[in-house]
């Protein structure tokens, strides 16, 4: 009588939680699985847009296609642990104060790297050409996500940072005499 009683008790104490943990749980679940799909459309469509457009470099495209993943996952991620009754406002202003720090200790490198998207997006220049950038001339050899490397008359390697470049005027010496005012 005594195991009866017991069974009975812990099903009674049960009962009300399991319902609705387990509707959170399949709610849980299903943010989630919605979510993948949806990701993974838009990701599709970024993939084709970058396929058709000729300004971005692979690199570039891979940055920003796995900026956009982690950000979106993370934004999902949020969504379906507040479903579950976890309060993610602590996590927010965490990501708020890590991306704070972060961006302040990579201050002169997210200046080159965004200096490096600039260049090559709107492309002042290609490999090949002859340029003065940051006061120095020679032959592009390299255009990096952060830095170019240009091969003066006296072949020497002279490695620029992007942001220098992109903070100074360039002249463009090989593509100079199609220019029309």
């Amino acid at each position: 009588m005594f195991q009866m009683d017991l069974i009975a008790e812990i099903k009674n104490m049960v009962d009300p939680y399991l319902v609705p943990c387990t509707l959170s749980i399949i709610k849980f679940l299903l943010i989630i699985i919605v979510g993948k799909i949806l990701i993974s459309l838009f990701l599709g469509y970024l993939k084709a847009y970058f396929k058709k457009s000729e300004r971005l470099e692979e690199t570039v495209e891979i940055f920003i296609y796995n900026i956009v993943s982690t950000i979106s996952w993370a934004f999902i991620l949020m969504i379906a642990l507040g479903t579950i009754g976890i309060d993610i406002t602590p996590i927010i202003a965490g990501f708020g104060v890590a991306g704070f720090v972060v961006g302040f200790a990579l201050k002169d490198t997210l200046n080159n790297f965004v200096a490096g998207v600039m260049l090559i997006f709107y492309r002042p220049f290609k490999v090949g050409d002859v340029v003065k950038a940051a006061g120095i001339t020679g032959k592009v050899t390299e255009i990096g996500i952060s830095m170019s490397v240009l091969k003066t008359e006296d072949n020497l390697i002279v490695i620029i940072p992007n942001s220098k470049i992109w903070g100074a005027p360039i002249t463009n010496y090989t593509r100079s005499d199609g220019f029309r005012c």
